[in-house]
């Protein structure tokens, strides 16, 4: 069946070259086309994203020690502690009605408060 198939494909490429050639020799007796014509486009104006001020920091060093958080407009949170005998910190967002939910809390040996 593999020399059926090879043979088989040596003939169609073999064919479709010489149907090409004898089309080529003639030109395009097609209809012309017309480009579209061309249409002024509006003037867009890219909308952008207002500047929202926002911050982060992270620092941690060799014993453990960590104080990270970060604030937006809608939501902030910061945390300090130590790996090793626990953290506390707190968070704060607006929640859907507009009031600000605030969270403190303390994660260590005696678990979360």
């Amino acid at each position: 069946t593999q020399l059926t198939t090879s043979t088989t494909m040596r003939a169609f490429v073999a064919i479709s070259a010489l149907i090409g050639c004898a089309a080529a020799q003639y030109g395009y007796a097609g209809l012309p086309y017309a480009a579209a014509p061309a249409l002024a486009a509006a003037p867009y104006a890219a909308p952008y994203a207002p500047y929202v001020p926002s911050s982060q920091f992270q620092a941690q060093d060799e014993f453990g020690n960590l104080n990270y958080g970060y604030a937006n407009l809608n939501s902030a949170k910061s945390e300090t502690g130590n790996t090793y005998a626990g953290v506390t910190g707190g968070y704060s967002y607006v929640d859907a009605n507009g009031a600000l939910q605030q969270v403190q809390y303390i994660a260590d040996g005696a678990g979360f408060r």
